[in-house]
């Protein structure tokens, strides 16, 4: 892979993981406590990013730096894709990124990078839910 390939990887990880960030905030359920600032707030995690393994009929297995996680989808779940080519447009890029096409679960591919959001923290969790799951094709 030459350099600007290298880049625009870069750029489309980075793209998905502040598209996880997003799903942050908004979806924690209220409560009468007062807000926790302290270092639990950093411990949860609200979503995973990594190889796709494995594609089932309702999960998807992704893998991150060893770990493995199971991804369950319901009728609920949003899953889109977005398409970016491997040289961006030096003008005129913008809508790019705004516009994603909605797939199915059978259009995951073993090997594509994906991202998986959900409503709870699912730090320590190896399966979970997802509200929405994202993947990232380079053309």
């Amino acid at each position: 892979m030459n350099g600007k390939g290298v880049i625009i990887g870069i750029i489309a990880l980075i793209i998905l993981f502040v598209l996880v960030i997003g799903f942050r905030g908004g979806d924690k359920e209220k409560s009468d406590a007062p807000a926790d600032v302290s270092s639990k707030a950093s411990e949860e995690i609200f979503g995973r990013t990594g190889d796709v393994v494995s594609v089932g009929s309702d999960s998807v297995v992704i893998e991150d730096d060893g770990e493995r996680y199971t991804i369950l989808i319901d009728d609920r779940t949003v899953i889109i894709r977005r398409t970016l080519p491997r040289v961006l447009p030096k003008t005129g890029g913008e809508s790019l990124f705004i516009s994603p096409e909605n797939i199915s679960i059978s259009n995951i591919k073993v090997g594509e990078k994906l991202s998986a959001s959900s409503r709870i923290d699912v730090s320590g969790l190896s399966e979970f839910l997802a509200i929405q799951i994202q993947t990232v094709i380079i053309k």
